[in-house]
């Protein structure tokens, strides 16, 4: 599959208290299979469920994450950090082969984190779906 690197960002909030998603701005075109693995791993933190996340992450990431989010605790500290917040993505593109994916949480309406997650394309029946590789914080 051949990725392309987008130059434009766009805004998309997801408010997950009714499920809608509302945009703001322009918006460009992301891959869908790019913007469900987003929107699975901002609902995996804010729902605290681990399981959901350990299938989302491979390689790095797993190795990473994996103790952590075995510990029951932590589900109830992602629960109660992010069930209020929001995300948005803001854009993607491709890292050496790899598509990334710049997402921030909105933790209210100050406060955010700022994270590129990177993946790996998996070929499978149903078309091309995502796991993220490694993960980045910081500010872009």
């Amino acid at each position: 599959m051949r990725y392309t690197l987008i130059r434009y960002f766009f805004v998309s909030l997801l408010l997950l208290g009714n499920g809608n998603c509302h945009a703001a701005g322009g918006q460009t075109s992301v891959d869908p299979a790019i913007r469900g693995i987003a929107n699975t791993y901002f609902s995996a933190l804010s729902s605290g469920d681990s399981q959901a996340l350990l299938s989302l992450f491979a390689e790095d990431a797993l190795l990473r994450n994996k103790d952590q989010l075995q510990d029951p605790a932590y589900s109830q500290f992602l629960t109660t950090r992010y069930s209020s917040a929001r995300l948005e993505i803001v854009g993607s593109g491709v890292r050496g082969d790899l598509p990334t994916v710049d997402i921030i949480i909105w933790m209210n309406d100050i406060e955010s984190i700022k994270e590129r997650l990177i993946l790996r394309a998996i070929d499978g029946p149903n078309g091309v779906s995502y796991l993220i590789v490694s993960q980045e914080t910081f500010d872009f």
